[in-house]
């Protein structure tokens, strides 16, 4: 087995006028890898090379090839990036697959996110074309082929020969007259991808490439209506507008699709769940098996209206930004470099739908907790007894009243200093004053006794870190500290609301708990929000993809990944994107820090869940 570098080189994938592409591995991380090389000795074609290398190898995202190596072996210098399954978007163009038109805007909305977070760094990558977007099995696309990419603010000796190198029928007009290029280089020629995608038609097309490049400076191209008269007018528009031969009036860069697009399938979604009027409770008893009368009451909660309490105090705005002053506003600032899907996730529902399925889950589990309580007041009581007796002189009573991370009752936030029992949710560690605390010892001696705290003594709330979360915070007596470390909050002796909020993009929630803090008091309290589970959904290789619709919200096409949702059970249904037949239901049962995948055919009407370690 030949070997370049480290890498075991398996079999050609690929040739071309200037080097080869071998499927390799990786023998250490033991993974497959793609490796490019250079076998031309044109001293302007290796520096293109030398370039891609450095652009794209700086580049990260999920919907850009990711390039992990670089080196030169006997003068041949070779790229070592992800191997990628799947096949181009031109070969799915040129087969002429059938694809329902909301997977087709899929794949763009995908290729335009790759594009923005390019711009976004100052790459413009000068030829977006089919060839160079790779769609995988599970649905992601990738851009691939930075090869004649530049840096905005950077000049490159790669003028003469770059401005003909991309395949002529996607270049933008600036490139053909020599002009000076920017983003909306690639917004052009993306406005072509788009075109030939959507219609499976070229929008500029002749015989020769000098009636191509004529036109393509020249002639406007046909109207898509011509080739797609069902063509919903805002795609027309878009395409239209990224096609415009000034660049001026194209759209102003890759930021500007997403948004563009996101609106278009925003508005998809709402049309679709509009017409088809899902009746969540029948969604949801159709896919749970031997449901009885409990859990139609169950259902039946969770459709009522709250009347107050944390949900309607705190937010009703969506949370999809990591500034919850601005999430208050309704503004998002969420960016799309994470592994995020093309519609709204449970991430970005609000906090009051968030708050009532955890009351439903207090209904049904309120009599194993009582029985947990009781049991688990018991152990603290003797617990703490045990742990006093052996530093009671060396250290400050430490009283945990650690948080279940399901069940518990959400209670409004308020202000500190509470008296106790005034709550219905405060814990009953919390709640009484009679039973002994820890640091109380009936059989200590006048000698041992501890000296009492003074009254005016502040007590401490111990807060551990959030260490999953990217953004979590705790709020205490009137002010906020962040969960990236561990906390130690001196408050006066009363009762505080404490509350906890995780915000990061696609999983924000918030939970409060109520804690009573004695004089010169220590209480530990762990963050009552559980880490959370992932989802994927996903069609079979070369099946048709479908709409998702989860816990009765609005559906959402595949392919699904890595939904950052509650753990606990959850109801899933699948239709086709076009059509009511076949539906397919589950329901899933999801743990932290765990993956599940579906795996689904609508045409055989099966599904397949597996499990894995979410890293």
């Amino acid at each position: 087995m030949q070997n370049i570098g480290k890498y075991e080189l398996i079999e050609q994938i690929g040739v071309g006028g200037f080097g080869e592409v071998y499927k390799g591995r990786d023998p250490f991380i033991k993974r497959p890898v793609a490796v490019k090389t250079c076998s031309s000795n044109n001293e302007e074609i290796r520096s293109r090379f030398f370039q891609e290398a450095e652009i794209a190898g700086n580049l990260h995202h999920r919907n850009v090839t990711t390039v992990y190596d670089f080196g030169v072996q006997d003068g041949m210098p070779y790229l070592v990036q992800e191997y990628l399954s799947g096949e181009d978007l031109d070969r799915k163009i040129k087969r002429r697959d059938y694809l329902p038109w909301p997977e087709k805007l899929f794949y763009l909305l995908q290729t335009a996110r790759g594009l923005a977070y390019a711009h976004e760094r100052g790459v413009i990558h000068r030829d977006i074309k089919p060839a160079n977007v790779r769609v995988l099995e599970d649905g992601t696309t990738k851009i691939m082929d930075f090869g004649i990419a530049k840096l905005a603010q950077q000049e490159t000796g790669l003028t003469q020969t770059g401005m003909t190198l991309g395949t002529a029928a996607y270049l933008s007009p600036e490139q053909i007259r020599g002009g000076a290029i920017d983003v909306r280089t690639d917004i052009f020629s993306f406005g072509v991808l788009a075109y030939e995608l959507l219609t499976y038609e070229r929008p500029f097309r002749g015989e020769q490439i000098s009636q191509v490049l004529y036109k393509l400076v020249n002639e406007p191209p046909p109207p898509m209506t011509e080739h797609w008269p069902a063509a919903p007018a805002d795609i027309v528009a878009l395409v239209d507008a990224c096609l415009q031969k000034d660049p001026t009036a194209r759209p102003a860069d890759g930021g500007v699709l997403v948004r563009e697009l996101e609106r278009l399938q925003r508005r998809l979604r709402e049309e679709w769940s509009t017409s088809h009027s899902i009746d969540t409770r029948s969604a949801a008893a159709a896919a749970t098996p031997d449901s009885g009368p409990h859990d139609d009451a169950t259902t039946a909660e969770s459709q009522q209206t709250p009347s107050g309490g944390l949900d309607e105090l705190e937010l009703s705005a969506p949370i999809a930004s990591r500034d919850l002053t601005t999430a208050r506003s309704g503004q998002s600032t969420a960016q799309y470099d994470v592994p995020h899907h093309a519609l709204p996730q449970h991430g970005t529902e609000t906090v009051a739908a968030v708050a009532r399925t955890t009351r439903n889950r207090w209904t049904a589990l309120g009599a194993v907790l009582v029985l947990a309580l009781v049991a688990g007041g018991a152990g603290w009581w003797f617990g703490a007894r045990e742990a006093e007796s052996s530093s009671r002189d060396d250290a400050p009573t430490t009283v945990d009243v650690t948080a279940p991370t399901e069940g518990v009752a959400d209670a409004a936030p308020g202000a500190a200093n509470n008296p106790p029992g005034a709550d219905a949710g405060e814990s009953p560690e919390s709640a009484s004053d009679d039973g002994p605390r820890a640091g109380e010892d009936d059989d200590a001696s006048g000698d041992d006794e501890p000296a009492p705290a003074a009254p005016d003594e502040p007590g401490r709330l111990v807060v551990p870190a959030l260490l999953w979360a990217e953004t979590a915070s705790v709020s205490a007596g009137g002010r906020s500290y962040d969960l990236q470390r561990g906390r130690t909050i001196e408050l006066p002796a009363g009762s505080y609301d404490v509350v906890f909020r995780v915000a990061d993009p696609d999983y924000a929630l918030v939970r409060s708990r109520r804690v009573q803090i004695g004089a010169g008091e220590s209480v530990r309290l762990q963050s009552p929000i559980p880490a959370p589970a992932s989802l994927s959904i996903r069609p079979f290789p070369r099946r048709p993809q479908g709409l998702v619709i989860l816990d009765g919200e609005a559906p959402q096409p595949t392919p699904l990944r890595r939904l950052r949702l509650e753990p606990g059970r959850h109801t899933i249904e699948i239709r086709p994107l076009e059509g009511e037949e076949p539906v397919l239901r589950r329901l899933v049962e999801l743990e932290s820090l765990q993956e599940t995948i579906l795996t689904f055919d609508l045409d055989a009407g099966s599904i397949e869940e597996a499990t894995k370690d979410d890293a």
